[in-house]
């Protein structure tokens, strides 16, 4: 846009180059740009402008400076009145051909199983979805099963990448995803054909930050898979009412508004366990409108990864504790500590309490976790008995220790 003002002698020149960088933001708009690189442009614009009429504001005499600054002025006015027309239609643009749900797929030597996940993806009932599928430097041929099915299916977005461990691929899926709601899919898993249709309309319907439904865990084959299912619809619930739920640790049985943690939510690499753990309940920090569909529709091969489902209990406490200061660090980062400590404790000592044996060995650190800020005395107070009680055991733990050192 420089180099087209300063071939400008006139005025008239300038409105020309105008109106052709006008014609390129449009051109943008046609192929999809989003409103954000509007913004960019125009602010290159102004700046372009300020460089273009300062050099000849000082090169040229009186008459020279009048003429310039007031082109100058014409053209900023003709830039500001158009920005906001020029911006509206982007954003008309990218809400047209934004996608409903974003699908992200971390792939890692699931060759046996990738095109069974695909083909239930690419053949959902919803058909604005986009695909994101990361090839997370899989050594099998999964990255040409995915180029394979990108080809057929300008809706599947790939990324190959350095194996970096599940948590960086769902991050550079996230870096990437659009859509209104964003999910995520395991790639030896597959889902039922008409879920996202349903799950999206439910959680549209009342504007849900999360939603989640139900999966199912099988081994070999499914008899009636892609079965009809029957959606039912249920209420909105406040966090402290889906905390009277069974909280689910699980991403892949839930839709999450972009909105919600779109660069505000990440997984926490180099943890290999509860890491979606981490990311669900870290969300849950900002949610406040959330619902819980009791159809079953996921489905959850069993025995083929090192997740915590497929360990004990205790064993997966002890591998996965560690993500307690992590989840309490993102609330305080993110700003969710305020009014809403009550809250996190219980969803932490809920979760050490299922665990309460093999969790008083680490109860000093639980402690240091949650914090003064965290575990004060009102949010004890306004816990359930329960949750009081697993507090008081863990400090009595924690005492004795110190003690017994």
């Amino acid at each position: 846009m420089y180099l087209l003002l300063c071939k400008a002698k006139t005025q008239r020149n300038m409105f020309n180059s105008i109106i052709k960088f006008i014609i390129m933001i449009k051109s943008v708009l046609t192929k999809g740009g989003l409103k954000h690189k509007v913004k960019n442009y125009l602010t290159k614009l102004k700046i372009y402008c300020i460089i273009f009429c300062s050099k000849y504001y000082y090169k040229g005499g009186l008459f020279m400076k009048k003429k310039f600054l007031s082109a100058f002025l014409t053209i900023s006015f003709f830039i500001n009145f158009t920005g906001g027309f020029t911006s509206s239609c982007a954003t008309n643009a990218f809400d047209k051909e934004r996608p409903k749900v974003s699908i992200i797929v971390p792939v890692y030597n699931t060759e046996p199983w990738l095109r069974e996940c695909m083909d239930s993806l690419v053949n959902q009932t919803l058909k604005e979805i986009e695909i994101i599928c990361v090839d997370d430097g899989s050594p099998d041929n999964c990255g040409k099963i995915l180029d394979e099915y990108a080809k057929k299916d300008t809706r599947i977005i790939v990324i190959h990448q350095k194996n970096q461990g599940v948590s960086a691929a769902r991050n550079a899926g996230l870096n990437v995803a659009s859509g209104e709601y964003i999910t995520f899919v395991d790639s030896d898993d597959y889902v039922d054909l008409n879920t996202y249709e349903k799950m999206y309309n439910l959680a549209k319907k009342d504007e849900i930050d999360i939603l989640q439904f139900k999966f199912r865990r099988f081994q070999g084959i499914i008899g009636n898979k892609n079965s009809k299912i029957r959606f039912s619809d249920s209420a909105v619930l406040s966090l402290c009412g889906y905390l009277d739920r069974r909280v689910s640790g699980f991403v892949f049985d839930k839709l999450f508004k972009y909105d919600l943690i779109k660069d505000k939510v990440k997984f926490p690499v180099g943890i290999q366990i509860c890491e979606d753990t981490c990311f669900g309940y870290t969300a849950l920090g900002m949610a406040n409108r959330i619902k819980i569909i009791t159809a079953t529709c996921y489905n959850y091969r069993k025995g083929i990864r090192n997740s915590l489902s497929d360990m004990s209990p205790d064993e997966a406490f002890i591998k996965s504790h560690k993500i307690i200061k992590i989840i309490c660090d993102n609330w305080r980062r993110l700003g969710c500590v305020k009014r809403k400590e009550t809250y996190l404790l219980r969803l932490i000592i809920d979760w050490t309490n299922r665990h309460h044996k093999i969790s008083l060995r680490y109860a000093q650190e639980i402690l240091d976790a949650l914090g003064s800020d965290i575990c004060t005395q009102d949010a004890i107070k306004n816990s359930p008995k329960i949750t009081q009680n697993e507090i008081k055991k863990l400090k009595n733990a924690a005492k004795s220790a110190r003690l017994a050192a």
